[in-house]
């Protein structure tokens, strides 16, 4: 989402497992913790899938034309269309899969439905006059943030909190919410506690099935560079149901263009990728979520502002922390508020 869009980034991965801390069960979304040693990977045979339709024809193929063996997309709503769009990608992705499970066509089935090519939010089209519907379009005029848009030097786009070189966490968690069917409620979660309570959150958050059916999620990877989509997870035992479940690996689909801007995580539009390196590897997780040389500062603007020159100057809200986009199934207050990993409203950085 910000300078990975403009190079590419190599960086080893460690093998080293930590300490897993899961939650019992009650209360808000993401409830009280309890520890639980990740010291032991099951055997594949113990081990069962949670989440999203990642079969060839299943609902994920549909919502990115990326398939399960990696097969380049070929006429379809991926990969990104420009080089600081993954945030409208993994918008879009997510959108076209809530429509497919409730029997729709989907709202955005090419690549120009995320934004102009040349990458100018000005350009971006409503649909109008036979031009295509792009979600940057919709960001534009109808995601300003209360209180905003963000004061000169603006942002890239009128949705954001800060001045982000691609799209904030903000733009994310709103456009998903806006443009997935109704009762899709979405919103920020913000990991404070560490990776593995982070990573433990997205295993549940992505397994969980008490409403019409689990729900793709967004993680913002690569210290804030980058923005993919988690399908699903394969655990010992349902991670939304049962506390002592082990985590084994994320269903990870990237949007980023392998061939037109060179390869990047892995070379891959589809990975399975193991605990370990989600949680070691900074292409994914291994780091938290960073300023990136101002590329990726924290909001300038309203109740979350954080940083220099604001009324938190020395808070922080995104950077240091871990970061994703999750589905909840009884938040139906505004997108713009944010969780912690706890489930409770934010009510400051």
């Amino acid at each position: 989402m910000s300078t990975l869009e403009r190079r590419l980034v190599f960086l080893g991965v460690a093998l080293l497992f930590l300490a897993l801390t899961v939650w019992a069960a009650g209360g808000g979304r993401f409830p009280t913790s309890i520890a639980q040693a990740a010291s032991r990977i099951p055997n594949e045979s113990t081990l069962t899938y949670y989440g999203a339709d990642i079969s060839v024809n299943g609902g994920m193929a549909v919502a990115t034309g990326v398939q399960p063996s990696n097969n380049r997309p070929s006429n379809g709503p991926w990969p990104q269309y420009a080089r600081n769009y993954c945030f409208l990608a993994v918008v879009q992705a997510i959108s076209n899969y809530q429509y497919w499970r409730q029997g729709y066509a989907i709202e955005f089935p090419h690549q120009n439905n995320q934004g102009p090519a040349d990458g100018n939010p000005s350009h971006a089209t409503s649909g109008a006059n036979g031009t295509p519907w792009q979600i940057l379009y919709d960001m534009q005029h109808y995601m300003t943030p209360p209180g905003g848009p963000v004061p000169s030097p603006t942002g890239f786009t009128l949705a954001d909190t800060s001045r982000d070189f691609g799209g904030d966490p903000r733009a994310h968690a709103y456009a998903t919410q806006y443009e997935t069917p109704d009762r899709h409620y979405y919103h920020q979660y913000i990991y404070h506690t560490g990776v593995a309570v982070g990573t433990y959150g997205l295993a549940k958050g992505v397994a969980m099935s008490h409403w019409d059916g689990t729900s793709p999620e967004i993680a913002i990877v690569n210290h804030a560079l980058h923005s993919v989509v988690i399908a699903g997870v394969w655990a010992s035992a349902d991670p939304g149901a049962v506390s002592t479940a082990t985590i084994d690996s994320f269903a990870v689909y990237n949007p980023w263009d392998q061939g037109a801007f060179g390869p990047y995580l892995n070379g891959a539009y589809y990975a399975r990728v193991s605990y370990s390196a989600w949680t070691t590897s900074s292409w994914w997780w291994g780091q938290t979520y960073n300023a990136n040389n101002g590329l990726d500062p924290d909001p300038v603007i309203g109740i979350y502002q954080a940083g220099p020159g604001t009324s938190n100057p020395n808070a922080h809200y995104w950077i240091g922390n871990y970061v994703s986009i999750q589905r909840d199934e009884d938040a139906t207050y505004s997108a713009d508020y944010s969780l912690d990993e706890q489930g409770n409203i934010m009510q400051g950085p």
